[in-house]
């Protein structure tokens, strides 16, 4: 897996991942970046142990080329708008079914 980390905007404490371990021995923790160019890429780091942690780093999600990173925005409008546009149908058409 790349190693392509960009600054660290991640997710809050992170979640742990069941039994895994990372290299120093502590619970690994799974994250969601939130930068430009994997934003929304999940990886895992450690969780470290008494406040020290070791440089564990691996990518959950694999790497989204330029064009997913530009095509993906775009493509969540449309499926929102559409979301919106059939629950605004549905208080239309189960009224009339009604009748």
């Amino acid at each position: 897996m790349e190693n392509n980390h960009s600054s660290s905007n991640s997710s809050g404490s992170g979640v742990s991942v069941g039994d895994r371990l990372c290299h120093c021995g502590a619970s690994v923790k799974l994250y969601t970046a939130y930068t430009k160019l994997n934003n929304g890429r999940r990886f895992l780091r450690c969780g470290g142990v008494q406040g020290q942690k070791c440089d564990f780093f691996e990518w959950v999600d694999p790497y989204m080329c330029a064009q997913a990173h530009s095509i993906n925005p775009g493509l969540l409008v449309r499926v929102n708008h559409l979301d919106d546009e059939n629950r605004r149908m549905e208080t239309v058409i189960v009224p009339w079914r009604q009748k």
